[in-house]
């Protein structure tokens, strides 16, 4: 279900002029131009995660997606790569790496 995976909208992506509340929940899934949302019944409408992978979309007033699962950004490297833009690390602003965590601060998905 790689071909099958949204990114929530985030109010800096948002063009300008554009409504920001049209997009206050919303996600964009691959090759669609609309913005896709979870369904208010979804359990995971509460936490609102980054990415989602999801079965189906259908529309209604809203388009909406069916059958949604949360995911790690970091899957969709290994298990998707072809749909993942890798690049060199941004110089600025340094990428920091936390030792207690064991992590990078800057991670991006493109």
């Amino acid at each position: 279900m790689g071909d099958q995976v949204a990114k929530k909208i985030s109010p800096d992506d948002v063009k300008e002029g554009e409504d920001k509340a049209k997009f206050k929940y919303a996600y964009h899934a691959n090759n669609m131009e609309e913005p896709v949302f979870l369904h208010q019944g979804s359990v995971l409408k509460r936490t609102l995660p980054e990415f989602v992978i999801y079965q189906e979309i259908y529309e209604t007033n809203k388009i909406y997606m069916r059958g949604v699962t949360a995911i790690e950004p970091e899957w969709l490297t290994t298990y998707v790569p072809s749909l993942c833009n890798l690049s060199e690390p941004l110089l600025n602003p340094e990428p920091r790496f936390n030792p207690m965590t064991g992590e990078n601060s800057l991670f991006f998905l493109t």
